[in-house]
């Protein structure tokens, strides 16, 4: 089956074999009148396909765009499906083999690879898919034929605000030859890990000539005391208090009189964080959160605000922050160094002493 990421161009090509395998037949219409023909075929593509960029290929006719237009987007899609289009290394849905255009180069292979944490060896998944939670920033590896490595994802390692350690949505626009491989999930010290049937814990994976991609699963299977070995990071936790000229200041002032920066850098790229504190009620503090922290030195920084209360808003991105700090940072910043170790990476959170600090910016 023709993959939707060779469509676009592929369409434009379904009357176009002549043009592109053997002799043509003179053209009677103008460029100008193919152009125009091409372009709306091209914007009628777009339309049927908008998640796509449409082109407009090499070669194309007035008579092969009056096809694609005649056509309506169920026809177009049926058609981009059927496998009786994909054979023949001149058939005019392979295109990019016969007609000499570059316009259009193949986007890579795409695919994502899930971690199920299971409970017990028969690893019943529930109501709610896959537990893909207790394994978090764990590496795995995409190896060719000879053992070499060609390409790393992190399972659920993403950020919510700056940094860049992996995306966590799997393995993306990969520009390797068609061929055979093998995933392989890594624990944090660098062993393999193994499947509840107590197998290496590695997918076959095949990646096809036609941009299709077959696995021999979907997901690694692996017990919920394999997943706290292959999960490399941790969530750090801390906590502050305010006094104002000695006071202590209310909680909405608290919450909004501090910004708290983490950034650093770590095995696999940098770190970047702004959060506020916020008040919770059970423990009677002002806490705020980093979520999945791996091992490695850090700076945490705690910036005093004076943000006006119709800046105060909720669920700030991390651009949005980085804003409040531009606009409203008083110039009083307390500075620390953090290193999270191997040991604390061994733990699913990692809890800071309570911080006091001295707003003195008062209101």
């Amino acid at each position: 089956m023709v993959q939707q990421k060779w469509l676009m161009a592929g369409l434009m090509m379904g009357a176009m074999a002549l043009a592109a395998c053997g002799e043509q037949e003179p053209e009677v219409a103008t460029q100008d009148e193919s152009a125009q023909a091409c372009q709306q075929a091209q914007e009628h593509l777009q339309a049927c396909f908008p998640e796509r960029a449409a082109q407009s290929p090499e070669g194309c006719t007035v008579e092969s765009a009056e096809q694609i237009m005649a056509m309506n987007c169920d026809q177009l899609q049926a058609e981009a499906s059927a496998d009786s289009k994909a054979d023949g290394a001149c058939n005019p849905w392979y295109w990019w083999l016969c007609s000499g255009s570059g316009d259009s180069e193949p986007e890579g292979y795409t695919f994502a690879l899930n971690i199920s944490v299971c409970e017990t060896p028969l690893c019943t998944v529930n109501l709610f898919g896959e537990d893909r939670s207790g394994a978090e920033c764990g590496k795995i590896t995409l190896e060719n034929e000879r053992g070499e490595v060609v390409a790393t994802d992190y399972i659920n390692d993403y950020l919510a605000s700056g940094g860049v350690q992996g995306t966590g949505d799997g393995f993306r626009d990969l520009d390797l030859p068609a061929g055979n491989y093998v995933a392989k999930l890594w624990k944090r010290d660098g062993t393999q890990a193994v499947t509840t049937k107590d197998e290496l814990a590695q997918i076959d994976v095949t990646l096809e000539a036609n941009g299709e991609v077959t696995r021999s699963a979907s997901s690694f299977e692996i017990l919920r005391t394999e997943a706290d070995l292959v999960r490399a990071c941790s969530d750090v936790r801390g906590s502050l208090t305010s006094t104002c000229s000695g006071e202590q200041m209310n909680d909405e002032d608290t919450e909004w009189g501090w910004i708290i920066r983490l950034d650093g850098t770590n095995s696999e790229g940098t770190y970047m964080g702004l959060k506020r504190s916020r008040l919770y009620y059970m423990q009677d503090a002002h806490s705020f959160q980093f979520l999945r922290v791996r091992e490695g030195d850090y700076v945490i920084s705690y910036i005093e605000v004076d943000v006006p209360s119709w800046s105060r808003e909720l669920n700030l991105t991390y651009e949005e922050y980085e804003e409040l700090v531009e606009r409203y940072a008083t110039g009083n910043e307390v500075v620390e160094r953090l290193e999270i170790t191997a040991q604390d990476i061994e733990q699913e959170d990692v809890e800071l002493v309570t911080k006091a600090l001295d707003h003195q910016e008062c209101r």
